[in-house]
């Protein structure tokens, strides 16, 4: 059975008119006639006999994504070109196309710089910059936090991933903006000249296309491979595919009822657009974000690998009087930006109390992470605890000492908080140079000589940086 729709992806600029005529000849030429255009970008071709058709495509003087696909405007336009001997095949919003079966049918635009700042008012709008302007933002906003640590952060394969795949992505839009400027400049100078304006190609606009493909592909497979190839992570990585497919759906639904049920006012459409699609949007994630916790349990989605040291401290647990916990949280990760690692330490004394001791370390060739890193210490506590710091540096190692002790604040007047840290005194010892950190927090107190084995060994190792 053959078919008798198909659909294609290929996104055209506002000043690829040629291209678009183009590609719709070719593709009348093998019986495929456009019936659809979704989102100026998803193309609907109906199956019919071949035949040779000239076409001319063309976007509406001051047209938005926010009018009504039959305004007034829009219907005068098209008659305008009907009576020039143009056949609508397709009117929306935006792009208008039409065909014609004489070999040379008069051109629809003739003035070169009218059809330049139509096409520029579009394409470059003040809405489509504030638009570009949000998403960068909003894509920056998500990365912020990996900055907040980075020496915990870039150690961690999947988040430095994810964190380039965010950035690629931040920036492509603002690039796709910049490639139109420049394009437009371009087309200016030629038309102050009195030259023809070079038209794009519909092999150029293949070629981009494809380039964005490879290029979301290849997103696509960094942001993958952030969740691994465990259960859990192909889950989440699926379930994010589909939440920001219903999310496009979503947003074209309410586009399309604006433009059909607006007031018409563009300014009005807009803020309805933008507030329906974050409602419905919001509710759509809402409710499949609670589908997903019930079809995947804890066991499933919260899969943890096993731990495997990457690499040793500078100093053993065994130098330091401790043996390994492995009942503790344990971290070790490692890039060739950063590498971290964190493991606690347990020791009883003779009367059987146990204390002990976490060793956090990081690495990094770049010295501005280790800065940024160190700005996380000493970690704020609340308002229960008495900080005292101390601070010495000697040969490019620096050593500082936080020592933290219960100032008998009681909850409620009942309630002595220590029941909660289950200590006094705590002591925080953190030794760095330009390009490690080593920390040890005692959570019983330690004075500075339980350190000194830690610093002999950071210290015996500053001539490997």
């Amino acid at each position: 059975m053959s078919k008798k729709k198909i659909y294609r992806l290929w996104t055209f600029r506002e000043y690829e008119t040629e291209a678009l005529a183009e590609y719709l000849e070719e593709m009348a030429g093998k019986g495929w006639f456009l019936k659809k255009l979704y989102r100026d970008a998803f193309f609907c071709f109906e199956k019919g006999e071949p035949r040779r058709l000239k076409f001319s495509a063309a976007v509406l003087p001051g047209g938005s994504v926010f009018d009504n696909w039959d305004s007034d405007e829009v219907v005068r336009f098209r008659q305008y070109c009907e009576e020039a001997g143009w056949k609508l095949q397709y009117g929306g919003n935006i792009w208008q196309i039409f065909y014609s079966e004489e070999e040379n049918p008069v051109p629809l635009e003739t003035d070169g710089q009218l059809q330049l700042e139509t096409q520029k008012g579009i394409s470059l709008s003040l809405g489509n910059w504030v638009a570009v302007a949000a998403l960068v933002v909003l894509f920056l906003l998500q990365i912020r936090y990996v900055f907040e640590n980075p020496g915990q952060n870039l150690a961690s394969a999947s988040i430095l991933f994810g964190t380039v795949s965010t950035i690629l992505i931040a920036l492509y839009f603002p690039l796709q903006m910049l490639s139109m400027v420049r394009w437009y400049r371009k087309a200016q100078k030629c038309l102050l000249e009195r030259k023809k304006v070079p038209a794009v190609t519909l092999r150029a606009v293949k070629k981009r296309n494809i380039e964005t493909l490879m290029f979301s592909l290849l997103l696509l497979v960094m942001i993958l491979s952030r969740s691994g190839l465990s259960l859990a992570g192909g889950v989440s990585a699926l379930a994010a595919l589909v939440l920001a497919l219903i999310s496009l759906l979503v947003c074209n639904f309410v586009m399309r009822w604006v433009q059909n049920h607006g007031t018409g006012d563009r300014r009005e459409n807009a803020i309805g657009y933008f507030v329906g699609s974050f409602v419905f949007t919001w509710l759509a994630v809402m409710l499949l974000t609670g589908l997903f916790f019930k079809f995947f349990p804890k066991n499933v989605t919260e899969e943890q690998e096993l731990y495997v040291r990457r690499k040793p401290f500078p100093v053993t647990f065994q130098a330091l009087g401790y043996e390994e916990a492995e009942d503790w949280l344990r971290i070790s990760d490692k890039t060739f930006l950063a590498f971290y690692q964190r493991e606690t330490g347990e020791q009883t004394d003779g009367d059987g109390n146990i204390r002990n001791v976490t060793m956090e370390y990081y690495e990094s060739p770049i010295p501005a992470v280790i800065s940024a890193s160190k700005r996380n210490y000493p970690a704020d506590r609340g308002n229960v605890w008495d900080v005292t710091g101390s601070r010495q540096e000697e040969d490019g190692i620096t050593v500082e000492h936080y020592h933290y002790e219960f100032n008998h604040v009681a909850l409620d007047g009942e309630m002595d908080l220590m029941s909660t840290w289950g200590s006094r005194v705590r002591d925080l010892y953190i030794i760095s140079d330009r390009n490690r950190i080593l920390t040890l927090e005692y959570t019983n107190g330690a004075e500075k000589e339980a350190i000194l084995p830690a610093l002999e060994a950071f210290r015996s190792g500053a001539g490997d940086r």
